[in-house]
């Protein structure tokens, strides 16, 4: 089993463990969304989705029996961003590109944010955060709001959905002085 944490949002991580092309991540050709090409043999794809784990089995029938494998992705939400579980046969396990599958993860995050509303930038003391926070819970009634604090290459997310905080990644100790806040509206969740 592989395990990777992550400062991303959860809803990012889904939606790429759910897209076929995280397979590519494990030296498997992808040919369409319903088979795959494993060490040059036609494979089968089975998907099996919830809000925690994505599951994929191949399945591939021969003269010589059925061929199964799988790989399962678990989500395990952290104040931070998220844990990804990766289990599965040793022979895909040992195919898997770390570095690849983190920049996948990290290009649907920021594609997810880029396609948001841009409501406000500012630079604030660090002590005037609290109303910062305060007035994007109220500006996040019907809504769901993304609310950025860094500083000095540290930084703090937050993601607010109708005057609730529903996530929270980074601590506020880590800011400086100054602080620059962006408030983004994410399309509607």
């Amino acid at each position: 089993m592989l395990s990777i944490t992550l400062t991303v949002n959860k809803l990012s991580a889904l939606s790429y463990l759910s897209s076929v092309k995280v397979l590519e991540n494990f030296k498997i050709k992808v040919l369409n969304e319903y088979e795959v090409e494993i060490d040059d043999k036609k494979y089968n794809i089975k998907k099996k989705t919830s809000l925690t784990e994505v599951i994929y089995s191949f399945e591939k029938n021969s003269l010589f029996g059925r061929k199964n494998m799988y790989l399962k992705f678990s989500i395990l939400p952290r104040k931070d961003g998220v844990t990804i579980s990766i289990d599965g046969d040793n022979k895909l396990l040992e195919r898997f590109d770390e570095k690849s599958f983190i920049n996948g993860i990290m290009v649907e995050d920021a594609e997810n944010v880029a396609s948001s509303k841009t409501l406000m930038t500012l630079r604030v003391k660090r002590d005037d955060i609290s109303e910062v926070i305060n007035m994007a819970l109220s500006k996040s009634i019907n809504s769901t709001l993304l609310l950025w604090l860094s500083s000095e290459n540290k930084y703090v997310r937050m993601k607010i959905k109708n005057g609730e905080l529903v996530e929270k990644v980074g601590e506020f100790s880590i800011l400086g002085e100054n602080v620059d806040v962006l408030i983004k509206q994410l399309a509607a969740t």
